[in-house]
């Protein structure tokens, strides 16, 4: 069985991704938030949140429970921070317990998971800087999950730094000259500028690329350790699925076949999960050769479709230029 943790980001304003456009905080994307957590508005074509399908069936909302629920008032003084647009104004945790049985789904303990997420989070700084607004359970979805939304203004540092705190910059390739030597930092104003900085031990600095860490992927990683250091049932991805994380145009250029290759894979893992948790490893040991093969095959059709891409893009380049040069 799979525990799976996504972090979604509420910027200030709209922002387009790879998905689609996500409303922003200015455009009361908090707010449709509140609705679709809570319930106060159901729309079976489409989220409140974003574009998504949802499945939500109403005659198992009797399950949900509402363990903080968010205010408008909230919603209000976050909005009236002072803030850049593309700051983050909130985020959400999404526990989401997949590949579940009938049965398991049914008897679904919802407080003991809730004690599970929340010892995890103890262990995480979250709560001491950022403010949890709604901490929310679903039952009438397809799997059960908890939806948690934090502020996105930092407590202790009096600013919205999302990206700071979880994607803080760190060291880089230092920068070389065309010589292969490396390029030192030098002062940029004052008296001493264009004189080398130097260190506590009088040593010119070197100059280095600051690239941002994958804090979202940090967390996931630090979930998964959780989950493995205390023996619980569950793991935070799917071992070979996870694998199959194709852009929406090499999806869409596979054929069908392929297509149902990557449906089989999601298949054939949810059996290998069933049958861990059974201890029938031998079946297990049986279904994962299966899988190694199928998502070998798939992933060099993707390469397959890749490569022509970039081939197709390299020509149509060239094509362009020589078009240029002949105007």
């Amino acid at each position: 069985m799979t525990a799976v943790l996504r972090i979604e980001k509420r910027n200030f304003a709209d922002t387009k991704t790879k998905n689609g456009l996500v409303r922003g905080v200015d455009n009361n994307s908090l707010a449709a938030t509140k609705k679709h957590n809570e319930r106060l508005e159901i729309n079976h074509r489409y989220e409140m949140k974003s574009k998504q399908r949802t499945n939500i069936n109403e005659e198992n909302s009797y399950k949900n429970v509402y363990f903080k629920r968010m205010s408008f008032e909230q919603i209000k003084k976050i909005k009236e921070k002072p803030h850049r647009s593309n700051s983050v104004g909130a985020f959400e945790l999404v526990f989401d317990f997949q590949d579940l049985t009938e049965d398991e789904i049914n008897s679904f303990d919802v407080l003991q998971h809730k004690a599970l997420i929340d010892e995890f989070l103890e262990e995480q700084p979250l709560e001491k800087k950022f403010e949890l607004l709604s901490y929310v359970y679903h039952g009438d979805e397809k799997n059960p999950h908890f939806h948690l939304v934090f502020s996105g203004w930092n407590q202790e540092e009096q600013s919205f730094n999302f990206n700071d705190e979880f994607n803080p910059k760190k060291k880089g390739e230092p920068f070389l000259t065309s010589d292969g030597n490396p390029v030192f930092l030098k002062h940029n104003r004052g008296k001493q500028k264009s004189k080398y900085l130097l260190d506590e031990h009088g040593n010119k600095q070197i100059k280095y690329e600051m690239i941002r860490e994958n804090g979202v992927q940090k967390l996931q990683d630090k979930w998964g350790t959780y989950l493995k250091d205390n023996n619980f049932r569950y793991s935070h991805k799917k071992k070979f699925t996870s694998l199959l994380q194709f852009p929406n145009y090499i999806w869409h250029s596979f054929d069908s076949n392929a297509q149902n290759k990557v449906l089989l894979i999601r298949e054939l893992e949810k059996e290998r999960i069933k049958s861990i948790t059974e201890n029938n490893h031998p079946l297990a040991d049986e279904i994962e050769i299966m899988l190694k093969n199928e998502v070998l095959e798939v992933l060099n059709i993707a390469q397959h479709i890749q490569d022509e891409q970039v081939a197709k893009r390299a020509k149509n380049k060239q094509k362009t230029l020589i078009n240029n040069k002949l105007i």
